[in-house]
């Protein structure tokens, strides 16, 4: 039986194309069929379901992408887009680029948002500014917002999990295994 996969903007929530796969097939064939709704095959993509990034060789169904399932795409580079219900709309694009961005969490009040990016710069951003509030010391491969907002939690390239202040970057905490 084929999956009916929807693929919508991780950050906007637009959708970019509802497509039919079976679940034996790839990550990678969702991704070829973005590329083609999109008709660029020079931008990256990743993604992401239940806040998990999908490697691109897992199939749909190890995956855990059910029929239905709406599946968010972040685009490399990052463009951060948000909404809000009184339909007001905000974007953050720096004016020079920096590397591709790789993870993107919106902290729970709505108002930062972590970008995590391939070379491990880890960055906190004001989403109704778009300016960069700090950035977290060290190399970071993953990380998110504590419940309350002000820390944020992650893994760091040298298998070591950290916990950074949120407004100033600074590393408050290393724990191995």
């Amino acid at each position: 039986k084929e999956l009916c996969v929807t693929v919508a903007h991780a950050m906007s929530g637009t959708v970019i194309c509802t497509t039919r796969l079976r679940p034996t097939d790839r990550v990678a064939s969702l991704r070829d069929a973005v590329l083609q709704e999109l008709g660029d095959t020079g931008v990256a993509l990743r993604f992401i379901l239940q806040s998990q990034i999908l490697d691109h060789y897992l199939t749909l169904s190890e995956a855990g992408i059910a029929d239905g399932e709406v599946v968010g795409l972040i685009q490399t580079p990052l463009r951060c887009c948000t909404t809000s219900f009184d339909e007001s709309f905000a974007s953050m694009a720096p004016a020079e680029r920096g590397d591709p961005v790789l993870v993107a969490t919106l902290s729970p009040d709505c108002r930062t948002v972590l970008t995590v990016s391939s070379h491990g710069a880890a960055k906190t951003w004001d989403v109704e500014s778009g300016t960069q509030l700090c950035e977290l010391s060290g190399q970071v491969a993953t990380g998110e917002f504590s419940g309350h907002c002000g820390l944020v939690v992650g893994t760091t390239d040298d298998g070591a999990a950290r916990v950074w202040c949120a407004t100033t970057g600074v590393c408050l905490r290393t724990l191995f295994g």
